[in-house]
């Protein structure tokens, strides 16, 4: 705790960092750590990603920048302000939008010093890259962006399978979450969602445990009481207000305000049933299938979807096609798994076949 006349200098804003811990950072390494949470529609991803970029940075003092609305408000009573010196009030902590191009090709956030909150990242980065007209922008290094802003991300994705390879190369730490709602016994007990989640941390780097997943085999199981977290949640255009406590000792309520980016949102409308037919072959472990029977297997002509539309999105999942004088054309279904083990595409070995 800090000394009197450090406390005399407190805002109610910068005491909350002494009552919370942080989730996952460790304050004397280097900030510029990359976590990536995935799972499914639902499992709570969203709010995983907000409370984690509050704790670990927005708490701190730092800025997030974010592509989704969040806005953390804290109550906290006389008695905890009473230990600084100060009255209880409510302390507000809101992230900055952000403009992904920038990142990516500007050095407008070079000086950012905080954390890059990325919901849905692999839709967002495909817009960005999508809308720059020079297309040797595309091989613009993400990790190359977070050591020049000193600066840490905090990521989701529906599954791993789905990121590119230049973030799967940085993530320190990926958690796979679950709203516990869902499972068998939460459905039995009729449990409400957005309450409990359960947490499957894999730790890559030793950022986190001082060991790595691929070396120990073993991953980290914990339960996210999301329910401490839901403040106004407007993702379905509609308001609910909760306050709960974030802490056995001291007085503090917790609400977050999360938005999802309004083409986010769209574009998991118009192609979320992409997402879960390619994750199937994945799940399958299928991988690579013909042109003629991808078409078939997508319907697209029942669909109405162009061929040439629907090679832009595959290629934006990582879905790669390749030609063999044999077979012609085929997909290549990325078969990276953080539960079955790590790999990378399967490719057929023949000197014939040419990427396209």
């Amino acid at each position: 705790m800090p000394d009197k006349t450090a406390a005399e200098a407190l805002s109610l804003d910068k005491i909350i960092q002494f009552e919370l811990p942080a989730l996952l950072r460790r304050q004397h390494l280097n900030r510029d750590i990359v976590v990536c949470i995935v799972g499914d529609r639902g499992d709570g991803k969203s709010i995983d990603a907000a409370t984690i970029s509050t704790l670990d940075y927005m708490i701190q003092g730092e800025p997030c920048h974010a592509n989704m609305r969040v806005k953390s408000s804290f109550e906290i009573d006389d008695q905890t302000a009473g230990k600084y010196g100060m009255k209880g009030g409510v302390a507000t902590f809101e992230a900055q939008p952000l403009n992904i191009s920038k990142l990516l090709y500007t050095s407008y956030y070079d000086d950012a010093h905080g954390v890059f909150l990325i919901d849905e990242v692999n839709i967002d980065l495909a817009d960005a890259r999508r809308s720059m007209s020079n297309q040797n922008l595309a091989a613009s290094d993400v990790a190359q962006q977070l050591r020049k802003s000193q600066s840490a991300l905090v990521c989701t994705c529906i599954h791993e399978m789905f990121l590119e390879i230049r973030i799967r190369d940085i993530v320190d730490i990926y958690i796979v979450t679950k709203d516990t709602a869902l499972t068998p016994e939460g459905l039995a007990n009729k449990q409400k969602p957005g309450l409990e989640f359960e947490w499957e941390i894999f730790p890559m780097t030793r950022k986190l445990t001082g060991e790595t997943y691929s070396k120990t085999g073993k991953t980290i199981t914990a339960t996210f009481n999301g329910g401490n977290w839901w403040g106004v949640i407007d993702t379905w255009e509609r308001q609910r207000r909760t306050k709960h406590s974030v802490s056995d000792t001291a007085e503090i309520y917790a609400g977050i305000e999360i938005a999802e980016k309004p083409e986010i949102t769209q574009h998991k409308r118009d192609w979320g049933w992409l997402y879960e037919a390619i994750k199937n072959l994945h799940d399958q472990g299928i991988a690579e299938i013909h042109n003629e029977d991808m078409k078939e297997y997508l319907k697209i002509e029942e669909r109405g979807i162009a061929p040439n539309i629907l090679g832009v999105k595959l290629s934006e999942l990582g879905v790669k096609r390749s030609h063999s004088t044999l077979t012609g054309f085929y997909y290549l279904i990325d078969n990276f798994d953080l539960k079955k083990g790590i790999s990378l595409p399967q490719e057929k070995e023949e000197k014939e076949k040419l990427l396209v």
